[in-house]
């Protein structure tokens, strides 16, 4: 079983936002969780990989991932830098693919290097793909594709 395995099903079954959900996707992640509370409201922060005080600016908000879209997209740009998302919501579902995106000026040419393979015997977009019904959860649909995509670097990273 994959370490992503348990989130993405949590996120597959989820019929809306929680900020329980929006944390264990943060901590599903391995990145440092800090809670920081005011005005009776919990915020979830996460770390840049640096180890600074509380207040520094190079803190990037992570307050409710399943709900907020800026906070998935924050989120997601985090975890895959260089990779691009396409998504979109209609009556029916919530869709999203993620896709190393091989024109990024600063990442495209270590995506290159590093994702030009298929997984699984499929692009990218195609392995990543979420069609999440019913509607209403596009962020969510965002974090499953993140995973996915972060569940197939861990299968390439075995092989």
């Amino acid at each position: 079983m994959s370490r992503y395995a348990d989130i993405i099903k949590r996120l597959t079954e989820a019929t809306g936002p929680s900020m329980d959900l929006s944390r264990d996707c943060l901590l599903a992640t391995g990145l440092y969780a800090l809670e920081k509370r005011g005005n009776d409201r919990k915020e979830w922060l996460y770390d840049t990989g640096k180890s600074y005080g509380r207040e520094d600016p190079s803190y990037i908000r992570f307050a409710h991932a399943s709900k907020s879209l800026d906070d998935a997209v924050t989120l997601f740009n985090r975890m895959l830098p260089g990779w691009g998302w396409r998504g979109g919501s209609c009556h029916l579902s919530d869709d999203c693919f993620v896709f190393p995106d091989y024109n990024c000026p600063t990442h495209g040419e270590r995506l290159k290097r590093e994702f030009s393979v298929k997984i699984n015997g499929q692009e990218w977009s195609d392995y990543t793909d979420v069609d999440l019904r019913p509607a209403g959860r596009l962020p969510i649909a965002i974090l499953i594709s993140m995973f996915t995509a972060l569940d197939g670097i861990d299968q390439l990273a075995r092989m």
